[in-house]
């Protein structure tokens, strides 16, 4: 799946916009894609597709979200931030696309069962090691270094990973 979430970075990058419709994925750019990358896109089509679709298959056993329904939970838990939550709409934005990034680094991140910190790779002990999620540990220090670069780490993924689908950080927005 890296394969393909590499390509829609960089397609992205080039300023393209995906919406998939059953087993078709859609395209479109404000300039033509390079030939090279259309073709790469078309050889990963099933693999985009289940990357973006609903009910893909992710290792993590949760559901995905089709990319026509990020807007609507964009827009649903802005609401709810907003009226609920009694937050001004900049405020409500910000919560609400930290809610998107949540649901979709749950959705396509990869289980990590290995005994180093997630943040820098180095062993773990009992008494320095943080349990985050999904067998994920970091080291547990003061400053809490490692517990900020793994998540700036899953954040900024999600954040390509949304981009895929359309939907932009809002203005004032930050990691």
């Amino acid at each position: 799946m890296s394969g393909a979430l590499d390509l829609l970075q960089t397609a992205i990058a080039a300023g393209a916009k995906f919406v998939v419709s059953g087993d078709r994925v859609r395209v479109t750019a404000p300039h033509p894609l390079p030939r090279d990358l259309v073709e790469e896109l078309r050889r990963e089509k099933l693999a985009l597709i289940r990357l973006l679709s609903p009910n893909a298959d992710h290792s993590n056993g949760a559901e995905s979200t089709p990319a026509s329904s990020w807007l609507e939970l964009f827009l649903e838990r802005c609401f709810r931030w907003e009226l609920n939550g009694h937050r001004s709409p900049a405020e409500a934005a910000s919560l609400a696309f930290g809610d998107c990034l949540w649901r979709w680094h749950r959705q396509h991140s990869q289980p990590r069962r290995v005994s180093g910190c997630a943040a820098c790779g180095e062993p773990l002990t009992d008494t320095n090691a943080f349990d985050i999620d999904d067998g994920v540990q970091v080291h547990f220090n003061q400053g809490f270094s490692c517990i900020r670069r793994y998540g700036a780490a899953w954040r900024s993924k999600a954040v390509t990973g949304l981009r895929t689908v359309g939907l932009e950080p809002p203005p004032g927005w930050e990691m």
